[in-house]
């Protein structure tokens, strides 16, 4: 089953069934080359077509989702194990491999175990990034049920708030947070927001296992 990565807060926020929606921008490289002299003239299922405005020289965006499919959540998580040598990095120190022990299940950041490892001679319960998050450990599955290309900056209210879930007192304030949050030089680059690249919106509902 293929997954979709979230970070602890946006992976609690699917769990509870407040975030429905994502933007992503895998498969978009060509027409955000130049994000502003590209316009969306067609779709046929997961191909985009695009042209440069006011000319017909263009080419295709291959969306990586499609509407229907199912996919489980990657987020930070504990897994109890330990860590197994696995031979040598290229410059020669030692390299391991985590072993977990799938009868103990996985913990969640809402919900800890009670004491972490952090020693690679230790066995017990060991924080795990998302990116290396089994499928067996997933505890959230979501179907996708929409699927479009647009421009980051044409999210709309309701669609920001199905993005970040509630927040208190952000009534009439919901692009604004998502502005903020889209634009650190480290996520999406410098001037993110302003560079209003192309994305995937994503709209998801959770399923159950």
């Amino acid at each position: 089953m293929n997954s979709l990565l979230m970070t602890a807060d946006n992976g609690q926020k699917v769990y509870n069934g407040t975030k429905t929606q994502t933007r992503r921008m895998t498969g978009l490289e060509y027409p955000n080359s130049d994000a502003g002299a590209f316009e969306l003239i067609q779709q046929d299922g997961q191909k985009f077509f695009f042209n440069r405005i006011g000319t017909k020289v263009g080419g295709v965006a291959t969306c990586p989702y499609r509407v229907g499919e199912i996919r489980y959540i990657r987020e930070p998580h504990y897994l109890y194990g330990r860590w197994k040598r696995d031979g040598h990095t290229k410059t020669g120190k030692p390299k391991y491999r985590f072993m977990a022990d799938r009868s103990k299940g996985a913990c969640y950041p809402d919900n800890p175990p009670p004491r972490v490892c952090t020693k690679k001679s230790a066995t017990g319960w060991f924080r795990r990034p998302g990116m290396f998050m089994f499928e067996w450990a997933a505890r959230s599955c979501v179907r996708i049920t929409g699927l479009r290309a647009e421009r980051v900056q044409e999210i709309s209210a309701d669609d920001a708030m199905a993005e970040l879930g509630p927040i208190p007192h952000a009534e009439g304030q919901y692009r604004f947070h998502f502005s903020r949050l889209w634009d650190p030089p480290d996520i999406h680059g410098p001037g993110a927001w302003d560079r209003n690249d192309w994305v995937w919106r994503v709209e998801f509902e959770r399923v159950k296992q």
